[in-house]
């Protein structure tokens, strides 16, 4: 007796099938979505950005800009995927042909040359759009880690007897230390005398690089990175691609980008119009595009912290609730030592 196998047993190994190949794509998928973003986020980062979520800041630009992370990390799949395929294509297809004369071999090699020189040129730009659009993604997402972490400094130091300028100072850096990682540092900036609060904070990054740690080093690290600053202050190397990537060491690296993150945000703050018991900060960070052939295309323009380049501002606004003020503590009376009276309580 013959066995017939129904339609159902039949597209049982295409669905297997199909199913493995899905989970293949995502899989890869969610691979270089990771390495995208390895080079640019710590756990510290994530851990603010999960706070900031909690908080109720931003649910939407971090959906959005999560969402758009994906979408770049699947363009960059399927540009692998695709250009995997070809390769087996044209592999296969030459294995199929056989040899060839070689008059032919001579005149094949001319049109894969013109060819090339007609698509490689389209193919770079192509690459380094993708790559900077990603970059900036991810720049907009620290970003917004970075002006939750600005408005909590402002929201601890509004209400003590320090100066506005002060406060945007501290700001910045606690701004500044989220988004170092994906601040170009191969560039020009300020010297790092402009400000001893920078000095000290580039200090402790140093200082945590050291494999044994002494009873000094936050001095010593302060004044490593004092020198390395000192060092690139003034410098105006080219927009290339070598520079985009940071090739430099990390503890050079670590300098430059947090000098150059300093020099690349404003903060302010100010009564929300709308109620006054809110605090409104403003964050703004002007990153540089840094890649070859695409930096026009995604910013302007202009100079910032002693580097003149394409510039892509990106602003933040968040509004907090404002601490209540102290309360005048001489008028709260205390009783003196038997019962005899009281006078305003002296702290």
């Amino acid at each position: 007796m013959n066995l017939v196998p129904t339609a159902a047993v039949q597209s049982r190994p295409r669905l297997l099938l199909g199913g493995a190949r899905i989970l293949i794509h995502l899989g890869g998928i969610a691979s270089v979505a990771l390495i995208m973003a390895l080079p640019f986020v710590s756990q510290r980062t994530i851990g603010l950005a999960l706070q900031a979520r909690e908080a109720g800041i931003h649910q939407a630009i971090f959906s959005l800009e999560t969402l758009v992370h994906v979408g770049l990390a699947a363009c960059f799949w399927a540009m692998l995927y695709l250009s995997w395929s070809w390769f087996q294509i044209t592999r296969q297809e030459r294995k199929a042909r056989g040899p060839r004369p070689s008059r032919t071999i001579v005149r094949a090699r001319g049109n894969v040359i013109l060819e090339t020189l007609v698509v490689f040129p389209i193919f770079l730009l192509l690459i380094f759009g993708l790559a900077q659009f990603a970059v900036l993604n991810i720049a907009s997402m620290l970003t917004t880690v970075a002006a939750f972490q600005a408005t909590r400094t402002v929201w601890i130091w509004e209400r003590e007897p320090v100066g506005p300028d002060e406060i945007e100072r501290k700001a910045v850096i606690q701004a500044a230390s989220v988004v170092a990682p994906v601040v170009p540092g191969e560039y020009a900036a300020q010297p790092s005398t402009s400000s001893s609060d920078y000095s000290e904070n580039r200090g402790i990054f140093v200082a945590s690089q050291f494999p044994w740690p002494v009873a000094d080093s936050g001095y010593q690290g302060r004044n490593i990175g004092d020198r390395l600053a000192d060092e690139m202050a003034g410098l105006n190397p080219p927009i290339d691609f070598v520079s985009a990537v940071d090739t430099a060491a990390f503890s050079h690296r670590t300098v430059r980008k947090l000098t150059s993150a300093y020099g690349s945000i404003d903060v302010s703050f100010e009564p929300d119009a709308a109620s006054n018991s809110l605090l409104k900060v403003t964050t703004t960070y002007h990153h540089l595009n840094a890649f070859p052939l695409v930096a026009g295309l995604f910013g302007q323009n202009y100079e910032r912290a002693g580097r003149e380049g394409y510039h892509v501002p990106i602003t933040r606004v968040l509004s907090i609730e404002r601490q209540r003020p102290s309360p005048d503590r001489t008028q709260f009376p205390r009783m003196l030592p038997g019962g005899g009276g009281a006078e305003p309580y002296l702290f």
